[in-house]
């Protein structure tokens, strides 16, 4: 009933009675989907899995700071969360994976992908950011940790990881994010050992804290 009262609000502020599929992006709510493809059999779920290390230098770009460890043990479930439902038989043709990565460096592609799942008309209009609109029907500006202003698919964010974390940083989020990263393709950049060294665990890089 709460999910149902969401959908309508939704549709209400927004759908202006011309919407065909009403839907919401919400962050680390993976847990959820189980409930969501269960409580309503017609729902679809779309999960956008990004690295663990741009996820992390994006987050902590940020004023307020996470420590590492709680946005490594968040990026570790929402991965799992995702890959397990998408390998789920009962779920067939009702989840889709997509990376973050692919998402802007193709987005035609992705837009075509996506509607096909939907099973909505792909329009160019998708694939076309500086034409989206926000709710009151002006130009779409996105929000970024590194960018001031955004209204294209920013390719520079792919890799914007790797000139602001730290070598400990970087070598610390691969080792503990490991299986999850490389059952979604995303290659360490270290040479990881079978264990995580000593002095990683006993002197992990921290967050500055004002």
């Amino acid at each position: 009933e709460a999910l149902d009262s969401s959908f309508t609000l939704v549709d209400k502020m927004y759908g202006q009675d011309k919407a065909k599929i009403i839907s919401f992006k919400a962050a680390w709510t993976n847990e959820f989907i189980p409930h969501v493809l269960n409580s309503d059999k017609t729902s679809k779920v779309i999960c956008i899995v990004r690295d663990p290390r741009a996820v992390c230098a994006s987050k902590n770009a940020m004023p307020e700071k996470y420590p590492w460890m709680f946005l490594i043990r968040q990026w570790r479930k929402q991965a799992l969360f995702a890959w397990r439902a998408q390998q789920n038989p009962a779920w067939k043709n009702r989840v889709l994976v997509v990376k973050y990565e692919d998402l802007i460096s193709k987005p035609a592609d992705h837009a075509k992908k996506i509607s096909a799942f939907l099973g909505v008309t792909y329009d160019p209009a998708m694939a076309d950011a500086m034409g989206f609109k926000d709710h009151t029907g002006s130009s779409w500006r996105g929000n970024s940790s590194h960018f001031e202003e955004v209204n294209t698919f920013n390719t520079e964010a792919i890799k914007k990881w790797q000139q602001t974390l730290t070598a400990a940083e970087i070598e610390y989020i691969e080792y503990l994010c490991r299986p999850e990263m490389l059952a979604f393709g995303y290659e360490p950049v270290n040479k990881l050992k079978s264990d995580i060294p000593e002095a990683l665990l006993s002197n992990p890089p921290a967050v500055p804290v004002a």
